[in-house]
């Protein structure tokens, strides 16, 4: 009897720790499946984050900070009109001419980066443009009224000699400086010294000046 006992109690003691090893034995692989799913979530989400992309930069071919010039065709050239804009990508200003003996001809222009301070031409006052880096626009012959007889000192621009664009990146202000002595000069303030194009057009006659 008392092997009986012993026996049957040996089996029970047997079954339980056969029990017992498996559940301790089903709860390490549940840690190590969870573990291993959060690896591979955290890999796969890794793997599927987009990709950082960066705004393209606008290109200007033939732009630059260095001096550029045109030469002109024709007589005296009228400034009838000054506008600034965003066409695309760029900023652009538009002088527009006529000639004082009629249409045709292009204007003779020097554009390039000066430092402040400004002066109007003749009388030498100081003028302030807003912006941190300038370009200088000058055009010759030019007038921005027509001098001749038949125009009787007329003037051909009548709009603001002070041009403040809003929500543009890079220009500030347009200030005209000199109309003097048959030349005109304005002065772009820019956010920075940034490169750009200038060339004329025909028909009308305009100086365009592209900024990027």
């Amino acid at each position: 009897m008392q092997r009986r006992v012993m026996f049957i109690l040996g089996v029970v003691v047997l079954m339980a720790v056969a029990f017992l090893a498996g559940v301790y034995s089903q709860g390490d692989d549940d840690e190590t499946s969870s573990t291993s799913t959060r690896r591979t979530t955290t890999s796969r989400s890794d793997a599927e984050a987009p990709e950082v992309t960066t705004t393209t930069a606008c290109v200007l071919d033939g732009a630059s900070t260095e001096l550029q010039t045109g030469t002109g065709a024709g007589g005296t050239m009228l400034l009838t009109d000054v506008r600034i804009g965003t066409p695309g990508c760029l900023e652009r200003i538009v002088f527009e001419f006529r000639q004082s003996e009629g249409s045709g001809g292009v204007p003779a222009f020097g554009v390039r980066y000066e430092n402040e301070p400004f002066h109007e031409d003749g009388s030498g006052k100081l003028v302030l443009v807003q912006g941190s880096d300038f370009l200088t626009v000058r055009v010759e012959p030019a007038s921005g009224a027509d001098l001749s007889a038949e125009g009787n000192g007329a003037p051909t621009y009548t709009g603001s000699t002070t041009l403040t664009p809003t929500g543009l990146p890079h220009v500030r202000q347009a200030r005209r400086i000199g109309d003097y002595e048959g030349q005109i000069t304005w002065v772009i303030g820019l956010d920075g010294k940034r490169p750009f194009r200038a060339y004329v057009l025909a028909s009308p006659a305009r100086l365009v000046i592209d900024i990027v």
